[in-house]
């Protein structure tokens, strides 16, 4: 079997937290320009604490919101790493209040159980706020229900679609993009460039099965924003499916003069397929398990009109300058994508993710496609 990266929300209860967290959710904020926290939830501390993460895998990455302070030389607030009760280096330091940061990773661990610890060292002033935990993991171990970060090679994208090291997009009216995947729900993130800041929003759709199509707001930047465009756009989510493989296309009605439709990373639901099930697509490439959180933007009716529209969707959600713009911790590259194939008889999840590494990534299609660069 093929590792894949899984991502656990702080809100998954086999995070195990110390005394002295608070959870929220519903969060929004946008701290740092690096939007809000997956799922809207984290879990906030300003006491001297721990969280731990017991996993079995190869890599271990864990990323947050820091509202870091350095004016007595002394970082306020601060954390330690360990795995499995021996320190591990941490990454960098922010003295601005930033979200998505991340806060250790650790690659090419040996394969097997592992518990991560994070350390918390505050006076009281600041906070420091866990968001989520990414590992690579075993090929051995069963993660039919985890949740994952398909690798976006698997999208098939037709004519009008161009793309970077970071994220593929398109103008052209009537581009669209195909994703076979095996899962119950799935989340399409994508980049808003700057360029759309003298942009009006425009509109993409997306079907499930061939069924009917859900149109979705591709939203500009507004008005006095910095500089740059914005990461971790939830361009819009499904509703929940039924278990098995289906196949998305999405597709987009905007023009040359108005937000473009792009693809920066993709999570999915993994779930295992019924016995007996039967495929949606005839398509010998299939993302099998991305995860995703069973909360769906959309709305209206499913039945009765020929669409239907979601809401609270294509808002941009995290500024970044361009020419500093990296993969989004957790994301995958969104470059071209074009056909990985992931396990079909199971639910074995295609993920990746990024991150500021303190060994060098490891050299392979299962490894995060791309990692964070050092901030």
């Amino acid at each position: 079997m093929t590792s894949r990266w899984v991502m656990v929300d702080d809100a998954d209860p086999i995070v195990q937290y110390g005394s002295g967290w608070t959870a929220h959710s519903n969060v929004q904020d946008n701290p740092g320009n690096w939007g809000p926290p997956f799922d809207g939830t984290e879990h906030t501390t300003d006491r001297n604490t721990t969280v731990s993460l017991t996993f079995t895998g190869t890599s271990i990455i864990v990323l947050g919101k820091l509202d870091g302070n350095n004016a007595t030389g002394r970082p306020d607030p601060y954390w330690d790493c360990s795995l499995d009760g021996e320190p591990i280096p941490r990454s960098g330091y922010s003295t601005s209040f930033t979200g998505h940061w991340i806060f250790c990773n650790r690659q090419n661990i040996p394969d097997g159980g592992h518990t991560f610890t994070l350390t918390t060292s505050t006076s009281g002033a600041r906070t420091i706020s866990v968001d989520q935990f990414q590992y690579l993991a075993s090929p051995t171990i069963n993660i039919d229900n985890a949740k994952v970060q398909i690798d976006t090679d698997s999208v098939r994208y037709s004519p009008g679609w161009e793309s970077d090291s970071r994220y593929s997009h398109t103008y052209q009216t009537g581009a669209s993009a195909v994703l076979d995947f095996v899962g119950i729900s799935l989340q399409w993130y994508g980049f808003v460039p700057s360029i759309s800041t003298a942009n009006g929003p425009s509109t993409a759709g997306y079907k499930i099965d061939g069924g009917e199509e859900v149109n979705f707001t591709l939203a500009g930047i507004p008005a006095g924003s910095p500089a740059g465009g914005f990461s971790n756009v939830l361009m819009f989510e499904t509703p929940r499916l039924s278990p098995g493989r289906h196949q998305l296309e999405v597709t987009h009605y905007g023009s040359s003069a108005s937000t473009p439709l792009s693809v920066d990373y993709i999570f999915i639901q993994n779930a295992t397929i019924p016995s007996g099930s039967s495929t949606s697509s005839s398509s010998s490439s299939t993302a099998s398990g991305s995860v995703i959180p069973d909360s769906s933007s959309t709305t209206g009716s499913t039945s009765g009109s020929s669409s239907t529209t979601s809401t609270g969707t294509g808002l941009p959600i995290n500024n970044v300058a361009e020419s500093e713009k990296s993969t989004p911790v957790g994301a995958i590259v969104g470059g071209v994508i074009g056909g990985i194939a992931c396990s079909s008889s199971s639910a074995s999840s295609c993920y990746s993710s990024g991150a500021a590494d303190d060994t060098a990534a490891p050299s392979s299609t299962n490894s995060p496609t791309a990692i964070l660069l050092q901030r």
